[in-house]
């Protein structure tokens, strides 16, 4: 649920207060920033503090802090757009999902793209530390590259709507810085700018996952929305 649950609720909020689709590149792109700042200053705090104690300490104080979302999500209002549809199973949702996108043409290359950049984009995520190891890198510093690669999420969601992407040329500039980020992967050979290198990778995939996020919830109902989203984030997961 975490990829297409978050896109989809945006959108259907944005829908439901009859606000231009226009505004999901910005509104999900704070989502982004918010998530990612609070996965870095975790991560960054659980490190000190085990560091100065030990790791039975983090757990414990992380349970009163994972309460604290239950009072939001208590307050939160949930949009009521795909509950106009009648339920249906998950092997019907399934091939509704699968069947709206094979005969919609276009529909089709969006997949493709979001396919495509889930697969990327957890290969970083998943596979950022063999990096390190190839170069040797002091584990002491393991920690502070993968903040550095975790924080892209959140940059990239920013761009994404800073820098207009939706716009055909400048996604092009991005496509082609991050072409350019993934070549520097393969020729660099010191730690830290193969770090960047990975940032600036991560940060321009999550910038398309952004726009091409909104263009996919433009053309699929609410029903299957999050379905769709999360569908393809799978396939992305099973080319790795």
């Amino acid at each position: 649920c975490y990829s297409g649950m978050y896109d989809a609720i945006v959108y259907d909020t944005l829908a439901e207060a009859k606000l231009p689709s226009e505004g999901f590149d910005y509104i999900y792109g704070r989502v982004q920033l918010m998530d990612s700042a609070a996965l870095v200053l975790g991560g960054l705090t659980g490190g000190f503090i085990a560091g100065l104690a030990s790791l039975r300490l983090v757990y414990f104080l992380s349970i009163p802090l994972a309460l604290v979302p239950i009072v939001a999500l208590a307050k939160f209002q949930e949009p009521k757009l795909h509950k106009a549809h009648a339920g249906m199973p998950i092997t019907q949702q399934l091939a509704t999902t699968f069947r709206s996108v094979l005969r919609n043409p276009e529909l089709l290359p969006i997949v493709v793209v979001l396919v495509l950049r889930s697969a990327l984009v957890y290969t970083l995520y998943e596979f950022s530390q063999l990096w390190l190891l190839a170069l040797h890198t002091q584990t002491t510093y393991y920690g502070v590259a993968n903040a550095i690669l975790i924080a892209s999420t959140g940059v990239g969601g920013v761009v994404a709507d800073r820098l207009k992407l939706s716009r055909y040329t400048y996604m092009l500039g991005n496509v082609l810085v991050m072409v350019v980020a993934f070549v520097g992967l393969v020729v660099l050979r010191t730690t830290w700018p193969v770090v960047l290198a990975q940032f600036v990778a991560a940060s321009c995939l999550i910038a398309i996952y952004t726009i091409f996020s909104r263009l996919l919830h433009d053309r699929v109902g609410s029903e299957i929305r999050a379905g769709a989203a999360s569908a393809a984030s799978t396939v992305g997961r099973l080319l790795i």
